[in-house]
């Protein structure tokens, strides 16, 4: 039976309030989630703080959700809040000048994401959450081809991450032709169950 997609995730817990769907929905968005807030602010502990606050907000007001919105948008606003807000707690602690204030690093970075508009947000988000997205399934296809046994890792690797032709692989490797195919088709299927595998395990 195929996984509940986020939104289905997000519109039943909003409307069952069940600890199990919102354990699973964490643990679906929280790998994103992580990446998205530690590009903001940089800094690994913080970010571990912040995801947790953000999941617990969404947790006690889940009936502010409306449903018109795609649930991890939804929770992307409120990280997108919460670690600006973190960048600026942080920058208040630190006895500095307002001129270092308007130089510092952290500032430029909350000023270079400053939106005029709902729908210019709304694109940022969504351009974001795609790239992560992207990222997180190159990381899973890297580890499954880690996981495959030498002879099948380093073909795969030559056809499908350098993009060599069958010949320079069978020239490199110095093996006969028909047993690079034989290797890459061989590889490919290997690929897949271990792609399965690791899904199944998230």
């Amino acid at each position: 039976m195929p996984k509940a997609t986020l939104k289905i995730l997000g519109e039943t817990f909003a409307s069952t309030k069940s600890e199990k769907t919102f354990s699973e929905l964490y643990n679906r968005i929280r790998p994103g989630l992580m990446i998205y807030v530690n590009n903001i602010v940089k800094d690994h502990a913080l970010t571990e703080h912040i995801v947790s606050a953000v999941m617990t907000s969404v947790y006690t007001k889940i009936d502010m959700y409306n449903p018109k919105w795609h649930i991890s948008t939804w929770i992307y606003r409120i990280a997108y809040t919460h670690a600006c807000g973190a960048l600026r707690s942080k920058k208040s602690k630190k006895s500095t000048s307002m001129s270092n204030f308007d130089n510092d690093e952290n500032r430029s970075r909350i000023d270079k994401m400053e939106f005029n508009s709902a729908d210019e947000f709304e694109d940022h988000l969504i351009k974001n959450e795609n790239d992560i997205e992207q990222k997180e399934k190159l990381f899973v296809i890297r580890k499954a081809v880690d996981s495959l046994p030498i002879e099948y890792r380093s073909i795969i690797e030559d056809k499908f991450f350098k993009d060599l032709k069958y010949k320079e692989i069978a020239a490199n490797m110095q093996i006969p032709l028909h047993t690079v195919k034989n290797r890459i088709n061989r590889g490919k299927t290997l690929l897949r169950e271990a792609l399965i595998n690791l899904n199944t395990k998230k």
